[in-house]
């Protein structure tokens, strides 16, 4: 799971398949890396743009919300790594190009220069979860997946997940449903 952006990123390398489809395929690879690095609302992916959103500090690159682009109304922001970083780099210069049908700041573009609907890109990126896992993952699962593994590593650290996953209340994170 957590080689899935690189794994992917091998394959629109050396697919003959059509451009168009391998940039919309290194799209949903670094959709992928970003949720599993910063697990994110769909809403929130689907919107991210590349001048708002993409903050370069030094050499680093963080992704950061505003509270009023959040639905707890809670500022984010997350150091990207360096292989996140990687990935969107790869895409953003040589796939995202051939998305565009007008300019966009959009890192996913979807038509008209806007961003691409945020049920289109949750969809896909099911879609090339299943076809190279064999798994059903939809994008909230990111949110799960990603407190469950650092539960995992650090128990008890409920308030770092909170904070993370942008919840409100820790109640949510300790609940038995």
């Amino acid at each position: 799971f957590l080689g899935l952006p690189e794994e992917i990123r091998r394959d629109v390398n050396k697919s003959k398949g059509s451009m168009i489809s391998r940039a919309v395929l290194a799209g949903i690879a670094s959709a992928i890396a970003l949720e599993q690095m910063a697990p994110i609302r769909r809403k929130n992916l689907a919107s991210l743009s590349i001048t708002e959103n993409l903050l370069q500090r030094g050499n680093k690159l963080y992704l950061g919300y505003n509270e009023d682009e959040t639905k707890n109304e809670i500022n984010i922001e997350f150091e990207l790594p360096e292989e996140t970083v990687d990935i969107l780099a790869w895409y953003v210069r040589e796939w995202r190009p051939l998305l565009l049908s007008e300019p966009s700041d959009a890192l996913f573009p979807g038509e008209n220069g806007k961003a691409k609907n945020p049920n289109t890109l949750s969809v896909q990126v099911k879609n090339v979860i299943k076809r190279y896992l064999g798994i059903e993952f939809n994008m909230h699962l990111f949110r799960h997946a990603g407190g469950k593994i650092f539960l995992d590593a650090r128990p008890g650290q409920y308030e770092v997940i909170r904070r993370v996953l942008a919840h409100v209340v820790i109640s949510r994170l300790t609940s038995k449903r």
